[in-house]
C-alpha cells in the first residue's frame, strides 16, 4: 500500500480521499508497532524499534520529497510527529528528523511542517538545531506570524536553539539574523510576559558567554545592541527586560560595556548617574566614528583597571569637549591643557 500510494503521488494523480485513508492507516500502524516494540529489556526494546525505524523511513523520506503534493507532506508530518513521540530517538535520529522536515515545507505546508518540527524538536534534550534547519527557519516570511500556531513553550525552545548558533564561530552572518529574527518574533504579541522573560535571560546569557569566548563579531555585536535597544525603548519590553535582569546571573554592566548600550533601567540614585555618564559615552563614541581623529586621551587612567566606571565616562567626554573646542578655536590662547584638566576634574564616584 505504500509504495501504491508514492508512486500515486509522484505522479500527482492523488486525491484526498486516498490521502486522508492512507494517513490514519498509517499512523495507527506506526503507534501500534512503536507500542509492540517496547520491553522490559533496553537493549531489545532498541532492537525492535529501530526494525520499526528501517520500515518507514524510506517511506517517510520518499513522502517528505514530493513537495508538490501537499496533502501527502503533511500526512508525512503527522508519522514524523509519531515517531517522535513513542520512537525514544537518540538527538543525531531527531536532528536528520527535523532536517527533513524542514526541507520539503512550502507555502501550502509551513504551517503544518513548522509545528512538526516544534514537536519533534520537543524530544531533543540539547538546545541546538541544525544548521539546515536554522537557514530553512531564516527564510521564512513574516516568521512571528507562523510561529504564532506554536504553544508557547515550542516557541521558547524553537528561539533558543536559534540563539545557540552565537555559540559558533564561524556562522557571523546567520548569527546576525538569528538574533534579528529573535527580537522580531519577541517584539511580536505571540507570546506572554513569563516566555518573554524566559527568552530575554537566554538571550543575555548566550550574548554575554559568545563576547567572553570570542566568538561574537562586530556585526552581531551591534545587531545584539540595537536589538536590546528596541526593547528599552518599548514601554512593554522594557518591563519584562528588567525582569530578565535581576533574574538572571549575567554581569549586567560588563555586558553593558560590551554592547555600549545601558539596558538596566531600574530606578537607583548611583545607577541613574552612571546611566547619565553612559549616555554621554555613547553620544562620545558617535562622534569619534565620525572624527576618528580624536585620539587624545589620558592612557595611564584607561589603563588603570581601578578607575571607576564614572570616572572613566567623565574623563572620556572632558577628553571629547576639549579636542572639539580645540578643533573650533585653534588659535585661541585659553584652549589649553588647564582648560582640558578643569573639564577631567573627576567626581568622587562615591556620591
Amino acid at each position: 500500500m505504500n509504495s501504491y500510494v508514492m508512486q500515486v503521488g509522484k505522479a500527482r494523480a492523488h486525491y484526498q480521499g486516498l490521502t486522508s485513508f492512507w494517513a490514519g492507516i498509517m499512523t495507527e500502524a506506526l503507534s501500534t508497532m512503536l507500542d509492540s516494540a517496547q520491553s522490559g529489556r533496553l537493549e531489545v526494546e532498541r532492537r525492535n524499534k529501530e526494525d520499526v525505524l528501517i520500515r518507514i523511513l524510506p517511506t517517510l523520506s520518499t513522502g517528505l520529497s514530493l513537495k508538490k503534493s501537499p496533502e501527502l507532506v503533511i500526512a508525512c508530518y503527522m508519522l514524523c510527529v509519531v515517531l517522535a513521540n513513542k520512537g525514544s530517538l537518540s538527538d543525531d535520529a531527531v536532528d536528520s528528523l527535523m532536517e527533513a522536515v524542514a526541507g520539503s515545507w512550502t507555502r501550502d505546508t509551513i504551517a503544518s511542517g513548522i509545528t512538526c518540527l516544534a514537536v519533534v524538536f520537543q524530544h531533543k534534550e540539547q538546545l541546538w538545531l541544525p544548521k539546515p534547519v536554522i537557514k530553512s527557519i531564516l527564510r521564512l516570511e513574516d516568521v512571528a506570524d507562523v510561529f504564532a500556531g506554536l504553544s508557547s513553550n515550542s516557541i521558547v525552545r524553537l528561539l533558543s536553539g536559534l540563539m545557540n548558533v552565537l555559540m559558533e564561530n564561524d556562522n557571523e552572518e546567520v548569527a546576525a539574523n538569528c538574533v534579528s529574527l529573535v527580537g522580531q518574533v519577541l517584539q511580536s504579541d505571540i507570546m506572554g510576559a513569563e516566555d518573554k522573560t524566559q527568552t530575554i535571560i537566554a538571550l543575555l546569557k548566550t550574548i554575554d558567554e559568545s563576547h567572553r569566548k570570542g566568538y561574537m563579531s562586530e556585526e552581531v555585536r551591534q545587531l545584539s545592541s540595537d536589538t536590546l535597544a528596541a526593547f528599552v525603548e518599548s514601554k512593554e519590553l522594557d518591563i519584562v527586560l528588567q525582569r530578565a535582569i535581576s533574574e538572571s546571573n549575567v554581569d549586567i554592566k560588563a555586558l553593558e560595556i560590551t554592547l555600549q548600550l545601558a539596558i538596566d533601567t531600574t530606578w537607583n540614585p548611583r545607577k541613574q548617574k552612571t546611566l547619565k555618564w553612559r549616555t554621554y559615552l555613547k553620544t562620545a563614541l558617535k562622534m569619534r566614528i565620525l572624527q576618528p581623529q580624536l585620539h587624545v586621551f589620558p592612557n595611564d587612567e584607561v589603563n588603570n583597571q581601578k578607575t571607576s566606571l564614572s570616572s572613566f565616562l567623565h574623563l572620556y567626554l572632558a577628553n571629547w569637549l576639549f579636542v572639539s573646542l580645540k578643533q573650533q578655536h585653534p588659535r585661541t590662547s585659553w584652549v589649553n591643557s588647564s582648560v582640558y584638566q578643569s573639564f577631567a576634574e573627576i567626581p568622587d564616584s562615591s556620591t
